[in-house]
């Protein structure tokens, strides 16, 4: 059992490095691979709820269903084709969302009592942080992306080293 069980971290620490390897030297690649699966997996899924909506009896069948389906197989397909100009407008899109989020906050922030100093803080660095992503995406895509890569290969190497350990522990 405990055998199994240090197979299990070392396999998952190896991926984990694997996968953090590749964010760090690769994040392009790896982006267009992330945005083709969100792609796919979108297109299976409106693929999947239009034939049920077809499939259903005449009276369950719904339009708007059927068009929400339609809509995301196109949606899934696109980002299937063109993976490059979708992962480009991802920051963009995060940037903005990411500004609109602080500025919600900041008014929010108005009507709070206590605690107003920190949040309007906080939300002023979103404000900020969102606006440099939007001005620089490319920059800031990549750089959180080795960021991330970096934590993976960390957890890798955690997990690596408590497997060891632990097989040790177990011979003795």
């Amino acid at each position: 059992m405990k055998k199994t069980w240090i197979r299990n971290v070392v396999i998952s620490s190896l991926v984990l490095l694997a996968l953090g390897l590749l964010m760090i030297f690769a994040t392009e690649t790896l982006l267009v691979v992330f945005v083709r699966v969100i792609g796919v997996v979108t297109l299976v899924g409106a693929v999947f709820g239009f034939v049920l909506q077809l499939v259903s009896a005449k009276e369950a069948r719904s339009a708007l269903a059927m068009a929400v389906a339609c809509l995301s197989a196109v949606f899934g397909a696109v980002l299937i084709a063109c993976p490059l100009k979708i992962a480009g407008l991802l920051p963009y899109v995060f940037g903005v969302v990411l500004i609109l989020l602080s500025v919600k906050e900041l008014f929010v922030v108005t009507t709070m009592q206590t605690g107003r100093i920190f949040s309007i803080i906080l939300a002023s660095l979103g404000i900020i942080l969102g606006t440099v992503i939007v001005c620089n995406p490319v920059a800031i895509a990549e750089f959180i992306t080795k960021i991330i890569g970096a934590g993976l290969i960390y957890l890798a190497a955690v997990g690596l080293v408590d497997a060891i350990l632990l097989e040790r522990g177990a011979k003795t």
